[in-house]
């Protein structure tokens, strides 16, 4: 059992400061560390259910959901002639939807300066949370993943039309995602990000 409890310790502060680190960038407005600029960052989220030790009110052992975030800098093959994922970063969260894409944001922001990040693309099942991220990344597109793309076909795309532009989120005046855009601007040019409380009203 000391195994466990150093386990859960671990992930208890693992936590914790990943809730901080969100706070400091959302909540409080302050400048996170990311110095690295790039051509390109590919953003994929996903879920996963996995069962917990505890039981619901149904008897059923309850269901804890994992909030992956991974980002990278494109594609490259290495000596061995495998795909590989260039300056890799994975961020996993428990919660909700759009803390964890925060926390996720939050974490990256310490590697990479998001004003220095030409093209930026969000990628996912399609799943309305994940489509949040694009609120918070005015320079990002959605990108549905090979394998939910290809389901509505049966397997096969071929003649399916290349994604155009016009699959880039709209920023109509006045909406969240507009504030959210500005926020991060307020980023790029040094003055932090601020929470746009008004789009709780």
């Amino acid at each position: 059992m000391a195994l466990w409890a150093d386990v859960q310790a671990a992930g208890a502060r693992a936590d914790e400061a990943a809730k901080a680190q969100r706070e400091a960038v959302f909540e409080r407005g302050e400048i996170p560390p990311g110095s690295r600029p790039a051509a390109a960052v590919d953003l994929e989220f996903d879920e996963l259910l996995v069962r917990g030790r505890r039981r619901g009110p149904d008897g059923q052992k309850e269901r804890i959901a994992l909030m992956h975030a991974l980002a990278y800098e494109g594609k490259a093959t290495d000596a061995r002639g495998r795909t590989v994922l260039k300056n890799r970063r994975v961020h996993v969260a428990v919660g909700e939807g759009t803390a964890s894409i925060e926390e996720a944001l939050a974490a990256f922001a310490a590697e990479w300066d998001w004003a220095r990040v030409e093209q930026c693309t969000v990628g996912g099942d399609g799943a309305p949370w994940i489509r949040k991220a694009l609120e918070y990344l005015p320079q990002a597109s959605y990108r549905l993943d090979p394998f939910h793309l290809k389901r509505p076909c049966g397997g096969d795309c071929s003649t399916t039309r290349k994604p155009t532009g016009s699959w880039r989120r709209p920023w109509p005046r006045g909406s969240r995602g507009a504030r959210w855009r500005r926020s991060w601007m307020r980023l790029a040019g040094g003055r932090g990000v601020k929470r746009a409380t008004a789009s709780k009203n």
